[in-house]
């Protein structure tokens, strides 16, 4: 109604794909399809206790306890332990371990990544120890923020350590969430 104050806004040149949505872009008054943040979320879970140290290579499955709701998007891949990422950008990673601990041990569950599908690295630990004596539950946590540059080199997966004695890493299968591996994707690369 008031031309002299009218706007006008560029429309993109292409056309979008799912999961984006239209928003201002770097040029003044032109539109452009950005992709939503979290567009994935994903949790997988130990299904199995595991009583020696090692890469965990089975008994992962994705959460399927009442209620859960992943995947969110494509969700991740899973091969042997190895977790394929479904699209580049910033990715969280949170890590829960739950363990029974045999005296004085020390347990751990690390986090390894790749960025060139080969050579791995520990990122992260969820950790618990020295109980002591007599065995306790216990519990760790580890948070990782990762970049994903290349869905084919960027990959991650985990390994128990440190189980000593009695000590394991405790599953009581897929009914609730003991030990996951949740996955959000809060941005581009």
């Amino acid at each position: 109604t008031n031309p002299a104050s009218d706007l006008e806004l560029k429309l993109p040149a292409t056309i979008g794909t799912a999961n984006q949505v239209v928003a201002n872009s770097a040029v003044a008054g032109t539109l452009a399809f950005a992709t939503l943040p979290l567009n994935e979320v994903d949790q997988w879970m130990v299904t199995a206790s595991k009583t020696s140290d090692g890469y965990i290579t089975s008994d992962l499955a994705r959460s399927s306890y009442t209620g859960s709701g992943v995947p969110v998007g494509t969700g991740m891949t899973e091969s042997s332990g190895d977790f394929t990422f479904p699209s580049t950008g910033k990715w969280v990673i949170i890590v829960q371990a739950s363990w029974t601990i045999d005296g004085s041990d020390n347990c751990t569950l690390d986090t390894y990544m790749t960025t060139n599908n080969s050579s791995y690295t520990m990122i992260g630990r969820a950790m618990d120890a020295n109980n002591g004596t007599g065995a306790r539950s216990a519990q760790g946590l580890s948070i990782n923020i990762v970049d994903i540059t290349n869905t084919t080199n960027c990959k991650v997966k985990f390994a128990v350590g440190s189980l000593g004695g009695n000590s394991l890493l405790y599953s009581d299968g897929t009914a609730y969430v003991l030990n996951s591996f949740t996955f959000l994707r809060i941005g581009d690369t």
